[in-house]
């Protein structure tokens, strides 16, 4: 009977722990889109020096997909 609970209980911790993980992955994802398109607007807003900069943060927003 303890060993059942102590399973089910381990399998709720573990379901938590990824979701946990999960979350974070999405917010973190949400986040770098939010900053690509920030980028974006300012390169066409005719920033020249921005460009670099969007290609900085595309490059780590495919970097975070591959995490």
């Amino acid at each position: 009977m303890l060993l059942q609970k102590s399973k089910k209980k381990a399998q709720k911790v573990k379901a938590f722990t990824q979701a946990q993980k999960v979350k974070k992955k999405d917010m973190a994802q949400k986040k770098n889109e939010e900053k690509i398109e920030v980028a974006e607007e300012k390169v066409r807003d005719g920033d020249p020096d921005k460009s670099l900069d969007l290609t900085n943060k595309v490059r780590e927003f495919l970097y975070c997909l591959l995490i």
